[in-house]
C-alpha cells in the first residue's frame, strides 16, 4: 500500500503539469471548467493525505466529490447554459445563494453531456456512476458501508481500489485539461503516463 501511495503522488505530480498548458479560449465556460479541474485535483490530493493518515472513510467520501467535480467540469465546457456559467461567477450573498446554487444533479448533467461531449468520455463517466455511485453515497451519508468499515475495519483491497480509482479520475481530469488547452498532441504524453503508472490504475484508460 505504501508503494501505491508513493507512486500515486508521483503520478499526481506528473499529471499536474497539464495545468501549465493554459486555455485555448478565455470564455467563461472554459475558465469554469478549468477551475473544476483544479478542484478535482485538490480532492485527489486530499484522498491521498487521508489514506496516509488512515482516515479511510473520509478519503473515500472525497472520491465522490472528485468524480462530481469532474462531471461538472465537463458539463461547464460542453452543456451548461450561459446563465448557469454566469451564476458561478456571481458573488454570493445570503439573498442570492439559493438561486445561484440551483444546478442540475449528476444524472441530469450526464444526460445533457450525451451527444455534446466526446462519446468515449461520457461512456467512462456513465460506467463509473453505474459501478460506484451507490456505495459512495453510502459512505458520504453515513450508510451501511460507512458504518461497517468504521466499526469492523476497512478491507485493504478497498483501500487499494480507492487509490487506483482516484488516480483514474485524475487521468480523466488531465484529458479535460488537454481539451481545454487545444494542444491535442499532449494526448500522447497522457497515454505514456497511463502506461508508466498502469499499476496505479484500475484499468489502462484510453486517452
Amino acid at each position: 500500500m505504501e508503494r501505491l501511495l508513493k507512486k500515486s503522488y508521483e503520478l499526481e505530480a506528473e499529471l499536474g503539469q497539464f495545468f501549465q498548458l493554459g486555455l485555448r479560449d478565455d470564455s467563461a465556460n472554459f475558465v469554469a471548467s478549468h477551475a473544476m479541474c483544479s478542484l478535482a485535483f485538490e480532492y485527489a490530493e486530499s484522498v491521498k493525505y487521508l489514506v496516509a493518515a488512515e482516515k479511510y472513510n473520509a478519503a473515500i467520501s472525497l472520491l465522490r466529490l472528485q468524480f462530481e467535480v469532474l462531471v461538472k467540469g465537463m458539463w461547464c465546457l460542453y452543456s451548461a447554459p450561459e446563465k448557469a456559467i454566469e451564476n458561478l461567477f456571481t458573488p454570493i450573498s445570503i439573498d442570492n445563494f439559493k438561486q445561484l446554487n440551483k444546478t442540475p444533479g449528476l444524472s441530469q448533467m450526464l444526460e445533457e453531456l450525451e451527444g455534446k461531449a466526446p462519446r468515449e468520455a461520457t461512456s467512462m463517466l456513465n460506467e463509473f456512476k453505474e459501478c460506484h455511485w451507490q456505495p459512495l453515497c453510502s459512505f458520504v451519508h453515513g450508510g451501511v458501508f460507512a458504518f461497517q468499515t468504521h466499526a469492523i475495519g476497512f478491507p485493504p483491497s478497498l483501500i487499494l481500489n480507492m487509490l487506483q480509482t482516484s488516480n483514474a479520475i485524475s487521468t480523466m481530469v488531465a484529458m479535460l485539461m488537454i481539451i481545454l488547452s487545444g494542444d491535442i498532441e499532449q494526448r500522447g504524453k497522457l497515454t505514456e503516463l497511463q502506461r508508466k503508472y498502469a499499476d496505479c490504475l484500475p484499468i489502462l484508460l484510453p486517452a
